[in-house]
């Protein structure tokens, strides 16, 4: 949803597409989140409890976000890795501490892929691998 489109009061549902989906209403609007209070429980907390969701991941009741096509990014290259940039991270709405780094994978087509610490993008991660032959490593 963008953020043109809230308003104060307004009944929305949020959530990753993958992930639990919750009622809740606006309460307030901020640059880059709204501040949402729950109408039913969500994560093990009772009903009434705030949260500061992006924009990206709420809806009106009743609209249906469609997931990327699961081929998404197959026959894609990475191009370059490099680390995310503060103005990522402001879009995430994550920290800017030196401790929640993380790497980005820049696609052919522009695209990037960075680990988060959750489903529900709750801060920065790290990427790890394991080699054809075996051995761990980190990206980044």
């Amino acid at each position: 949803m963008l953020r043109e489109q809230c308003k104060v009061g307004m009944h929305v549902v949020f959530g990753r597409l993958s992930g639990e989906k919750t009622k809740a209403v606006v309460l307030k609007l901020n640059p880059r989140r709204a501040k949402l209070r729950t109408l039913e429980p969500r994560a093990g907390k009772p009903e009434g409890v705030m949260w500061n969701v992006p924009y990206s991941l709420f809806d009106a009741p009743g609209v249906e976000r469609q997931p990327e096509p699961p081929a998404y990014p197959l026959g894609l290259s990475i191009v370059s890795v490099r680390t995310m940039t503060t103005a990522e991270k402001e879009a995430e709405g994550w920290d800017h501490s030196y401790l929640n780094e993380t790497s980005v994978l820049v696609l052919s087509d522009g695209s990037v892929i960075y680990a988060s610490a959750d489903y529900e993008g709750n801060g920065a991660g790290a990427l790890f691998g394991r080699t054809n032959t075996g051995e761990h490593f980190t990206v980044g």
